[in-house]
């Protein structure tokens, strides 16, 4: 079994997930990425 690139395809999975969370929190709201909750 390969279960050392399961690992690491879940590992990138993870960091790209990670990522784009960023990405689309800095541009939908510009410094209000802590308060991405409240829709207001």
């Amino acid at each position: 079994m390969s279960l050392n690139r399961i690992s690491t395809t879940f590992s990138l999975a993870k960091l790209i997930f990670f990522y784009y969370n960023i990405v689309e929190s800095s541009q939908g709201k510009m410094g209000r990425g802590s308060e991405r909750r409240d829709p207001i």
